[in-house]
C-alpha cells in the first residue's frame, strides 16, 4: 500500500522537528539541511495528494526528481518551486560532498559549504516557505 496524505505529512512534520533539533548543534548543520530537504520532499508528496496526484510519470525528464520538479512548479507555484530547487541541491551538496575543494583535512567535509546563518535560512525560511505555498494550493492546514 501506497503512503497517504497522513503518512507523508507525519513524516514531513518528523523530519521538519529533527531540522530543527540540527539546527541547534552547529556541527551538525548538514544533517539539518539534509532533514529539511526531506521535510520539504513529504510536504509535498502530501500536497500532490490533496490535488489528487498519486504518482508522477518521469517521461521525458532524465529522472524522478527532474519529473517530480517540474510538477511541483505546475502546482505550487515558482516560489516553491524555488524554494524547494535550493533545498534540494544543499542536501545533494551536503549528503555527496559534491565539489569539495578540500578545505581542511581536519574539518567535516560537508560542514565547509554553508554557515550557520545559510543554514538557518534554509531551515527558517526556504522550507516554511514551501510548506506555505503548499497550504495555499490545497486550502490543506499542514500543522
Amino acid at each position: 500500500m501506497a503512503p497517504d496524505f497522513l503518512d507523508h505529512l507525519t513524516q514531513a512534520k518528523h523530519n521538519q522537528d529533527c531540522a530543527n533539533r540540527f539546527l541547534m548543534i552547529s556541527t551538525d548543520r548538514d544533517w539539518a539541511i539534509t532533514a529539511a530537504f526531506y521535510a520539504a520532499l513529504h510536504f509535498t508528496l502530501a500536497g500532490l495528494i490533496c490535488k489528487k496526484i498519486y504518482s508522477i510519470p518521469i517521461g521525458d525528464e532524465r529522472s524522478l526528481h527532474a519529473a517530480q520538479s517540474k510538477k511541483i512548479k505546475e502546482i505550487f507555484g515558482s516560489i516553491c518551486y524555488k524554494d524547494y530547487q535550493k533545498l534540494f541541491f544543499a542536501s545533494d551538496k551536503v549528503r555527496y560532498i559534491r565539489d569539495y575543494s578540500g578545505i581542511s583535512s581536519n574539518q567535516i567535509p560537508s560542514l565547509n559549504y554553508f554557515s550557520q546563518s545559510d543554514v538557518n535560512t534554509f531551515v527558517k525560511c526556504s522550507l516554511p516557505n514551501i510548506k506555505q505555498e503548499i497550504e495555499k494550493v490545497t486550502n490543506a492546514n499542514f500543522t
